[in-house]
């Protein structure tokens, strides 16, 4: 169940969302890590996802769909622009900095959450986000100052 619900679509809309969110999160994640790490951020993002819904989950209801990962993708992202941000900037700008990318990402959950009358993963977004974030953590090899 941890893994699998990712391979799993409710429908041709639902894998092309999916697919088009991963080509856009994931090229340039693919080209900070490479394809090996990548695949390794992927994973640990669709396991978070998976453990995130088995831990805060309320009612069973299946689970389908990428989003887990591509929510940590999304995680990894923000983490990484965030540990860029606090190079250049105060604590306090760098997270400003990341603040409406992270609204805007609860604020589309909200969104689906209601257009979808409850029948929305929540908790495997929040799961999958969090441990991108955190495998970004280890798997990100900051470049050194000035260099790129």
């Amino acid at each position: 169940m941890f893994l699998t619900y990712g391979f799993l679509h409710a429908g041709l809309s639902h894998l092309v969302f999916n697919l088009l969110t991963l080509i856009s999160l994931g090229r340039p994640l693919v080209e900070e890590l490479g394809q090996g790490r990548f695949l390794l951020l992927y994973l640990v993002a669709q396991l978070g996802g998976g453990a995130g819904y088995a831990l805060l989950a309320t009612q069973p209801a299946p689970m389908v769909g990428a989003s887990g990962a591509l929510f940590g993708l999304a995680g990894a992202l923000v983490w990484m622009r965030l540990r860029e941000g606090l190079r250049e900037m105060s604590p306090t700008e760098a997270l400003r900095d990341i603040a409406w990318p992270v609204a805007l990402l609860i604020g589309m959950n909200v969104v689906m959450y209601v257009a979808l009358d409850g029948q929305l993963a929540w908790e495997t977004h929040l799961g999958g986000f969090l441990a991108g974030a955190a495998a970004m953590a280890v798997l990100w090899r900051r470049p050194e100052a000035g260099a790129r």
